[in-house]
């Protein structure tokens, strides 16, 4: 764009320069140093002049001297037209150099047309013959003026010329915007580069004032994890920090930092770039959406390194590893059911069905609608139940033991 902007500047600036030159030509090329004498309508006096003005209709005697190279072909034809005789092939030639010629005879009249306004170089003196009177109306039209005006371009120049100054203005005026905007980029650069060569350790508030040792595992551990935190919400804002859970899937190693970034520090982030390389750690972590990705923190402030303002990045060269990865959790071991449990479970879900069951220990048999029957295999009782019933039959001797049983319960 700024491109396009100075190639049409300079186009409309070159155009202006030629215009303006074109009607200052026109102009001053126009009106001599030395303008021809107001000369009045009937002229009794012979003048001596460089140029004589005459405006038609008149009859003029050339002079010898005189010459009419500053006619134009329009006026040419207009002289030739108002004299036959100059058309005579006798009277017609060309110049050495190729140039039109025409004889002209000394003290012979010419004869100026009506409305056409000529210039004459001369020598010599000039007669005038007086035309017969005319009336006022025809004087005003004919009076002759210091400077001709009868050019049938000079609305034209004029035209030209503001135009020509209209480009100008334009172009300068754009020149000037372009240079403002071009100040102002380069400024905002130079801030920029400022800013990303200040110290990323000591430049902003830290996460951990003095950083953590590369010896202290436990305390890197949990500032890794806040950093991973505040990095989940910085890209989910609005998330409620009680609910988030990271998890680390892999150690903590210590390295050197390097390259150009965004560093998170305590109160809000700022471009830096880290030259010479800066000792930092760096872990993975399993975010709640199960995005998994690789986080560095600067070791003298913990503060976090990450993408951002269209910088290239930072690139992380590991040492050692400061922190074990975590051991995946292992379920714990569940009991396994107890016996009379699974029954129980199963006994209650035929019933449920409307079936008949027959327990014998751990197997339960299932008939269609009718009564239920459990044989306990340990005591030898079984027991029956229906939908309105339920009775069990115990072995003699385990109905003995029971008797005795409730008889020392109740003498206590």
């Amino acid at each position: 764009m700024n491109r396009l902007t100075r190639i049409v500047g300079t186009i409309l600036f070159a155009f202006g320069l030629l215009a303006t030159a074109g009607k200052a030509y026109a102009f001053f090329g126009i009106q001599d140093t030395n303008p021809t004498p107001r000369i009045q309508v009937n002229p009794t006096d012979s003048v001596t002049v460089d140029y004589v003005t005459l405006v038609g209709p008149r009859t003029y005697y050339i002079v010898q001297g005189d010459t009419l190279w500053d006619l134009n072909p329009d006026q040419w034809r207009q002289i030739q037209a108002a004299n036959p005789k100059l058309n005579a092939e006798s009277r017609i030639g060309t110049t050495s150099s190729g140039l039109y010629r025409v004889l002209l005879i000394d003290n012979e009249p010419i004869e100026i047309p009506t409305g056409l306004t000529i210039r004459i170089r001369t020598s010599a003196p000039v007669t005038f013959v007086p035309p017969p009177s005319p009336s006022k109306a025809e004087l005003k039209k004919i009076e002759v003026a210091e400077t001709p005006k009868d050019l049938p371009s000079q609305a034209f120049l004029w035209l030209l010329l503001v135009f020509g100054v209209f480009a100008v203005v334009v172009t300068l005026l754009s020149w000037l915007a372009n240079r403002a905007i071009q100040q102002s980029k380069r400024r905002k650069t130079e801030e920029r580069d400022r800013e990303l060569r200040r110290d990323p350790v000591t430049s902003g508030p830290p996460m951990v004032a003095g950083g953590v040792a590369s010896t202290d595992t436990a305390r890197i551990a949990r500032t890794m994890e806040a950093a991973a935190i505040n990095d989940y919400i910085r890209l989910n804002p609005g998330v409620d920090r009680q609910t988030v859970r990271v998890e680390r899937i892999g150690p903590v190693e210590e390295g050197m930092i390097s390259g150009s970034g965004m560093v998170g520090y305590a109160d809000h982030a700022r471009p830096r770039s880290i030259d010479p390389p800066q000792p930092g750690f760096r872990a993975r972590f399993r975010f709640p959406d199960n995005r998994e990705d690789m986080l560095m923190s600067l070791q003298g402030c913990m503060n976090p390194c990450y993408y951002g303002e269209g910088l290239s990045g930072f690139t992380f060269t590991a040492r050692q590893m400061v922190v074990a990865a975590p051991e995946p959790e292992r379920p714990a071991p569940q009991a396994a059911p107890h016996p009379a449990m699974a029954v129980r479970a199963i006994r209650a879900a035929a019933q449920a069905e409307g079936h008949s069951t027959v327990t014998i220990g751990d197997r339960v048999l299932t008939f269609e609608r009718g009564v239920h029957f459990t044989v306990d295999e340990q005591t030898g009782a079984i027991g029956m139940s229906g939908n309105s019933f339920g009775m069990t039959i115990q072995p003699k001797r385990q109905r003995a033991k029971a008797t005795r049983q409730e008889s020392k319960t109740g003498t206590q």
